[in-house]
């Protein structure tokens, strides 16, 4: 009997934790596309450079640094995205940027940009599926018991 309350418990939690993770998914998405609604201007970046920084483990994270051209004029931005190895985006690399088209100083690169919310968007409802297996087994399970 109590097993089945771990049981039906763990598997609650699982259901809610993807069902969070679905609504969160859903929420980044609707916001990322408001902004980059607002941001139409299009250029081609160059990656120049790479910002380090620690996590909480002490593992190396590179942030790219991009540098793009609008109306003659060089802006730079650091990317949001942080990469556990610098072979993902090297220096050089071209990377799209959208700016917004009355501040080019505002912007956003586009790669990993929906990294997050795609994320989110897979895990919640293989979480809600996990969950419902698990609350379904441990009903049946209680039928059997009885």
């Amino acid at each position: 009997m109590l097993m089945n309350l771990y049981a039906l418990i763990f598997s609650i939690v699982i259901f809610t934790a993807g069902v969070l993770m679905l609504i969160g998914g859903i929420i980044s998405r609707h916001r990322m596309k408001k902004r980059e609604a607002s941001y139409t201007g299009i250029a081609t970046g160059t990656t120049i450079d790479e910002i380090i920084d620690t996590d909480n483990d002490g593992n190396e994270i590179f942030f790219p640094v991009i540098s793009y051209t609008v109306n003659g004029l060089s802006y730079q931005i650091q990317s949001d995205t942080g990469y556990g190895g610098r072979s993902k985006v090297p220096i050089g690399a071209g990377l799209k940027v959208r700016y917004h088209p009355e501040d080019p100083a505002l912007a956003l690169i586009e790669k990993g940009a929906y990294f997050f919310s795609t994320l989110l968007l897979l895990m919640g409802p293989l979480l809600i599926i996990w969950g419902a297996l698990l609350l379904a087994l441990v009903y049946f399970q209680s039928l059997i018991e009885v």
